[in-house]
């Protein structure tokens, strides 16, 4: 039987989609469980986020 160490060893060989799928964790989850990185990351994170929405807003004009 593998060790919990050796199991997470091998969990890391996978990308993060299927270590999310294998763990049955969702978006939500990883938020609640990282958030004191998503408090050290708030200022970076909030302008990638605000980037993406102005990319998305000027996809969405050239549409039209």
């Amino acid at each position: 039987m593998l060790t919990l160490r050796e199991l997470g060893r091998m969990l890391a060989q996978y990308d993060v989609e299927q270590v999310c799928e294998l763990l049955d964790l969702d978006s939500e989850d990883l938020i609640q469980r990282f958030l004191d990185v998503l408090e050290e990351r708030q200022d970076f994170v909030r302008k990638e986020l605000d980037a993406d929405d102005e990319d998305d807003e000027f996809d969405n004009d050239r549409d039209d």
